[in-house]
């Protein structure tokens, strides 16, 4: 039986159709393990063909053996399936769950362990299609201000991340303030995006929203989160007069003693 299930579940995951049909009807789903949860992600074969985006395994396992699956039973990381299809970027599958079964049954409005809707989700892996898709569709079930557990917007979510096309489509659409641009959280979040070496974002932001950034924030100084992300030069070039934080602070963690002098250095040519 674990050597039918494990078969199975290989098929699924490669998309074969016709060799998942045929165990089927050979020994039968008990046999074949069709309700068993994977123990490591708690996964069904549905979650399985989902994550890949098997479509056609996934619409013919839901349309002949629906009675194993429950379209709202979660994985380890609390993704359902329709959750599971937004994350990894299948709109193909997102839109036929959402017009199969309504948003209700697929549970639109559920949300991860980490309190993740299907907006912070497609924001943060870089779901652009699907997060439009979605907000055009059903932007009536979403706020988009709406936070996860960690207090983390769809905006923030996808700064921290780097993902540069989600934010330009997200400031474009909704405007600065709707985003939450203006938030405290989101400047920290764009501070950090300059530690971790987002450059292309940070400057993108700087260039086009400079006025909403505040460069003296304490929470993470920009002059030693610039110096991180190795973003220093491009910020004496462009922000040479503009008030850029000139309390060197090491972050909670400790900053070594090299990145303290890199900065200070920026620092003084910044007053110049």
């Amino acid at each position: 039986m674990d050597s039918l299930r494990h078969r199975l579940r290989k098929e699924v995951q490669g998309g074969q159709l016709q060799r998942v049909q045929r165990l089927l009807e050979r020994f039968g789903p008990d046999k074949c393990g069709l309700a068993f949860l994977d123990v490591c992600l708690n996964e069904t074969v549905v979650h399985i063909a989902t994550r890949f985006g098997h479509f056609e395994v996934l619409k013919w396992l839901l349309k002949n053996h629906g009675r194993f699956f429950g379209l709202l039973q979660k994985d380890k990381l609390g993704l359902t399936i329709l959750l599971r299809a937004v994350a990894s970027g299948h709109l193909d599958i997102v839109e036929w769950l959402l017009s199969e079964f309504g948003p209700e049954k697929c549970g639109l409005d559920l949300l991860t362990k980490t309190s993740e809707n299907v907006v912070h989700l497609a924001s943060v892996y870089g779901k652009l299609d699907v997060l439009k898709w979605l907000l055009a569709n059903y932007g009536q079930y979403f706020d988009i201000l709406q936070k996860d557990m960690w207090g983390t917007t769809a905006l923030m979510g996808a700064i921290l991340v780097g993902n540069l096309d989600v934010v330009k489509w997200l400031l474009s659409e909704f405007g600065p303030e709707k985003c939450g641009l203006n938030l405290v959280e989101t400047n920290k979040a764009i501070h950090f995006a300059a530690l971790v070496g987002h450059g292309n974002l940070f400057r993108w932001l700087l260039d086009h929203y400079g006025s909403m950034v505040d460069l003296e924030q304490n929470h993470e100084n920009p002059t030693i989160s610039a110096v991180y992300g190795n973003q220093q030069q491009w910020l004496l070039e462009n922000y040479r007069a503009a008030k850029c934080g000139y309390q060197i602070k090491s972050h909670a963690d400790g900053v070594r003693v090299e990145k303290l002098y890199a900065a200070k250095r920026l620092k003084n040519a910044l007053l110049l």
